[in-house]
């Protein structure tokens, strides 16, 4: 957790609190004393994480004023979907927007997972909910905008300004700018999940094992970019079953693997059974 403070990741006030959550199962005196000298390190580094957040901010909103980019779009890392941004940037100035949201449309009683957001008949954003117990609109912000450059650098610089904001988007400079700018909902019409949840993270990849899965992930016009590592192809062994499963490269399958993801560098080793699972990376399964 240290590690992560001091590389950025997550506040000192964030460590903390995942360490009171366990702190009351500790009954070693010793560890009880670790966890309050590491509490104390954490609040020290507290100004000092701050300058360097505040740095960051400020190099960041430096970079994007000297851009040569009329606008900016800002994309979210846990959601599932394959488009092209292209529909969603010819959309933004045909409305004479300063900003817009690519929506969604999810069931009532799951929206409060999410921002929800009301539209007008021209699309116009007229309210913002963030996570609300009871949504007014099944619209919800996918977590991707698109902004003219100078509205988005004036929202950061007032959002840098305010002591008591979480600098998020959703939280804070949406619901600030809707009422004051022009901000349109693009609404996206294909497959979309988050997948902020175990039970979301799952049943995702659940999906993608279907007989008509919602993406295809051989698609030749939209093709799947990623950073994974080569390694070499997947071994099926001899008295191995496997069925209605996607094998990543690198895995060793010896056992049985059923409706499935096995990640890269899984062994399943003879005799082990997998069934209705997702397997993250280089486990081994007995």
């Amino acid at each position: 957790l240290e590690q992560r403070v001091r590389g950025g990741a997550m506040s000192p006030d964030e460590a903390t609190a995942s360490i009171k959550r366990v702190s009351d199962q500790l009954v070693e005196p010793n560890a009880v004393g670790d966890i309050t000298a590491l509490v104390a390190r954490l609040n020290a580094l507290k100004p000092v994480i701050g300058m360097q957040r505040e740095q960051r901010r400020e190099e960041r909103t430096k970079k994007i004023e000297e851009s040569r980019a009329r606008e900016i779009l800002i994309l979210a890392g846990d959601h599932i979907y394959l488009t092209s941004y292209r529909n969603m940037l010819a959309y933004h100035p045909t409305q004479g927007a300063d900003a817009t949201v690519a929506v969604y449309s999810v069931p009532r009683e799951e929206a409060h997972r999410f921002g929800v957001l009301d539209l007008d008949g021209n699309g116009r954003i007229i309210d913002f909910q963030e996570k609300p117990q009871q949504p007014r609109s099944p619209w919800v912000s996918m977590g991707i905008y698109c902004f003219n450059k100078d509205v988005l650098v004036e929202a950061l610089q007032a959002d840098a300004e305010d002591e008591l904001s979480k600098h998020d988007f959703g939280r804070n400079i949406i619901p600030r700018i809707y009422q004051t700018h022009r901000v349109f909902g693009y609404q996206y019409m294909g497959y979309w999940r988050d997948v902020g949840t175990v039970e979301s993270y799952w049943s995702s990849h659940m999906d993608l094992i279907s007989p008509r899965p919602p993406l295809e992930l051989d698609d030749p016009d939209i093709r799947l970019r990623t950073a994974g590592s080569i390694q070499a192809p997947a071994h099926i062994g001899a008295r191995a079953v496997v069925q209605d499963a996607l094998i990543s490269p690198g895995a060793r399958i010896q056992g049985m693997v059923l409706r499935s993801v096995i990640s890269p560098g899984v062994i399943i080793e003879p005799g082990a059974i997998v069934r209705d699972s997702v397997i993250s990376h280089r486990c081994v399964i007995q």
